[in-house]
């Protein structure tokens, strides 16, 4: 009974580890806001359009989704010379490497990196692109996508707020929402979210639940073994109930589509 507890603490732990990561950011630095929209970007000239979906896939660029469903950055000729390469792929089962800028100056903002398609030929043989995704912190507001070219890498470089940190932190991640409505007003430390609080206060009490309650059993009534664990006839009938409870909720719900489920001869339940 008790490894069966500490299952379920672990298991609640373990979601609530994984809610609470960003799902598109990098340390403390939340970029999830800018996702769901494709940006359009400029290299400062006339020939090319760049496009970039921030962690995620293109959706309002079919020359580009056409190149591959993964596309996340890529680059269009304007027409008549109408083209399109596949520069970066963000690709789920793969995720993409996320690191700062300039790992001595932390504030500058953070950057993650794409394969594209192996579609360049800058260097004389098909090399695959690299598509570069950089923050840069703008703390004035967002600016606009600007594209540089390193051969088959290319830089879409994103001014923004988002990846503002003040100074640089040695002995942790930098806060990226500082001032008013960044959620850190007590010196950039984090706070418990009231799930985690939750959490806690389970898995403090579950302990406490079961040992009092064998300690209890046992010197009070004399308990021994299985016998000692408190409720314990709860929890062996609880498996059946939830098996009961299936069962009946299955059963009604057949009832009402037409799948015959009502109440038949010999059964234990009362119809409704």
């Amino acid at each position: 009974m008790l490894r069966l507890l500490l299952g379920v603490c672990a298991v609640a732990l373990l979601a609530s580890g994984v809610s609470a990561q960003s799902t598109c950011g990098f340390a403390s630095l939340d970029f999830s806001s800018l996702m769901g929209k494709d940006l359009t970007g400029s290299d400062g000239g006339q020939s090319y359009a760049y496009y970039l979906a921030i962690c995620g896939h293109l959706t309002s660029q079919p020359q580009c989704s056409e190149l591959a469903p993964d596309c996340s950055a890529c680059q269009s000729q304007v027409e008549p010379k109408a083209g399109s390469y596949d520069i970066g792929n963000w690709i789920a089962a793969q995720p993409p490497t996320w690191d700062y800028i300039d790992p001595n100056n932390q504030a500058q903002g953070v950057m993650y990196t794409m394969p594209g398609a192996q579609a360049c030929w800058a260097t004389g043989s098909p090399t695959a692109y690299t598509a570069n995704v950089l923050f840069t912190c703008n703390s004035g507001g967002q600016g606009p996508l600007t594209i540089t070219n390193q051969g088959c890498t290319k830089n879409y470089t994103l001014p923004t707020p988002l990846a503002c940190g003040g100074t640089p932190n040695p002995s942790g991640p930098v806060n990226p929402n500082p001032g008013p409505g960044g959620g850190d007003d007590d010196g950039g430390k984090k706070k418990l979210s009231g799930g985690w609080i939750f959490i806690i206060i389970l898995c403090c009490v579950i302990p406490v639940y079961v040992a009092g309650g064998c300690l209890y059993k046992n010197q009070r009534l004399g308990a021994t073994g299985t016998d000692m664990c408190p409720n314990v006839e709860f929890w062996r009938d609880l498996p059946g109930l939830c098996k009961d409870g299936c069962v009946f909720t299955y059963t009604k719900l057949r009832g009402l589509c037409g799948g015959g489920g009502g109440a038949k001869a010999g059964s234990s339940y009362e119809s409704m």
